[in-house]
C-alpha cells in the first residue's frame, strides 16, 4: 500500500526493492525434498536464504527529544564551564531503504521506533554543544534564540541521519533549563557584581566592600568570639579608609594591624599556593601548632559563624 516498501535479500545480499504494490514470483535454488535430503549434514538448514524485510516511508511527526544528561559547554560571556538541557520535537521518515537496511539490520529481524530514535538521541548532544558554541550564545541568552539555535541543530542533524538513510524535515527546539549546579554558579556570579556596583556607589573597590562585610560579621558575632577567647588578628593591605566606628563593638580578643599587611599577603599567597591570591578577604584559622585549618578567600554570608565553628 501507499508509504510502504519492501527488500528482498537473497544469501544476505539486496536484490531488489519494490516500492509499489504488485504481485511477483520468485524463483530460488531450493528443490523441495532434494534440497532438504542434501541438508542432512548441516540440520537440514539451506544456504539458500530468502528474506523480506517490510518497511514504511510515512512521515512520523511529533517525535519528542529531550537530552537526557545536561550538556556542557563554555559559556562564551562568564567564560565558566555550564550544563544546559534542552527538549523538542522533530518529524522523520525513511528516505533510503537500502542504506537504513544495511546500517540497522545486521542480524535483526525487526527495527522499532525506539531503535531509531535511539540514534537521533545519540547525535543532539553533540550538535547541541556545536551549535551553541557557534553561534556565541550566552546561557541566559538561550531562550532568546530557540529558533536560531533549532535551525543550526536541525542542518547538522539532516546531514548526519542522511548517512543512516532517514531524512529530518522540522526539527525545533521547545525550551532549555540549566542545571541546579549553573544555577548556583551564576547565582554567585550575580551577587559579586552587584556587590561591584554597590561599592562603586559609595566608591569603594570591591576588595574594600568585601573587607567591610568580613569586619561586620566579627562585630555581630562579639560575644561569641569572647566567649572562645581565641586571638583574633585583622591585617590591612591599606587601612587608610577604616573606620572603627562605622561597626558594631568589636570582639575584644580582636586587635587591627595596619602596617604589614601587603608583605604578609604576598607570603600568604606564595605560602598558601593561592590561585587568585586578590581575591579578599583572607581568613584563616590557625591552630596551636602553626597549621591552617581553615581557609576562605572573598566575602560569604555567614562567614563569622564559619569561622566561629572552626573555633570551637
Amino acid at each position: 500500500g501507499p508509504g510502504q516498501g519492501c527488500l528482498l535479500v537473497y544469501e544476505g545480499k539486496i536484490v531488489a526493492q519494490v516500492a509499489e504494490q504488485t504481485s511477483l514470483s520468485l524463483r530460488t535454488a531450493n528443490h523441495p525434498f532434494v534440497t532438504t535430503l542434501s541438508r542432512f549434514a548441516t540440520l537440514f538448514e539451506s544456504e539458500h536464504k530468502v528474506q523480506l524485510y517490510f518497511y514504511r516511508t510515512t512521515l512520523f511527526t511529533g517525535v519528542r527529544w529531550g537530552t537526557p544528561l545536561p550538556v556542557r559547554y563554555l559559556d562564551p560571556v562568564y567564560q565558566l564551564p555550564l550544563a544546559v538541557g534542552m527538549h523538542g520535537t522533530f518529524s522523520f521518515r525513511l528516505a533510503d531503504p537500502q542504506t537504513a537496511f544495511l546500517k540497522l539490520c545486521a542480524g535483526e529481524s525487526r527495527v522499532d521506533l525506539a531503535r531509531i530514535k535511539s540514534i537521533f538521541d545519540a547525535l543532539l548532544p553533540q550538535f547541541i554543544v556545536t551549535t551553541l558554541a557557534g553561534a556565541a550564545y550566552s546561557c541566559l541568552d538561550i531562550d532568546r534564540h530557540l529558533d536560531e539555535i533549532g535551525a543550526g541543530i536541525h542542518a547538522r542533524l539532516t546531514q548526519a541521519v542522511a548517512d543512516w538513510g532517514f531524512a529530518v524535515p522540522d526539527f525545533s527546539v521547545n525550551g532549555s533549563i540549566l542545571d541546579a549546579e549553573t544555577r548556583k554558579t551564576l547565582g554567585e556570579v550575580f551577587a559579586m557584581r552587584s556587590r561591584q556596583k554597590a561599592a562603586d556607589e559609595v566608591h569603594l573597590s570591591y576588595e574594600q566592600l568585601e573587607r567591610l562585610r568580613a569586619l561586620r560579621d566579627m562585630a555581630a558575632s562579639a560575644a561569641d568570639f569572647e566567649a572562645e577567647g581565641a586571638p583574633l588578628r585583622f591585617f590591612f593591605k591599606d587601612g587608610s579608609k577604616f573606620r572603627p566606628s562605622d561597626f558594631r563593638p568589636f570582639p575584644s580578643t580582636l586587635a587591627f594591624e595596619a602596617e604589614g599587611g601587603q608583605a604578609l599577603a604576598a607570603r600568604l599567597a606564595e605560602e598558601l599556593e593561592l590561585v587568585n591570591p586578590d581575591n579578599l578577604p583572607l581568613v584563616l584559622v590557625v591552630n596551636g601548632r602553626g597549621e591552617v585549618v581553615f581557609l576562605s578567600q572573598g566575602y560569604s554570608i555567614g562567614l563569622g559563624a564559619q569561622v566561629l565553628k572552626q573555633l570551637k
